[in-house]
């Protein structure tokens, strides 16, 4: 799901509750049409090309 910096401000709490009971999975947040940051559920095992590995 993609909204706008000013939709994720008015409806923060709302968006974060979709994280939680699983609706969304990740929330991109754009500015002029453009993403700029995301936010995903803190429990979710990121996928594997996001996992920081150990050498």
């Amino acid at each position: 799901m993609d909204v706008s910096v000013m939709q994720a401000k008015e409806r923060l709490y709302e968006l974060l509750g979709m994280l939680e009971d699983g609706e969304e999975n990740q929330i991109v947040i754009t500015r002029k049409g453009k993403p700029v940051a995301k936010i995903m559920d803190y429990y979710r095992d990121p996928e594997p090309a996001q996992r920081i590995r150990n050498s």
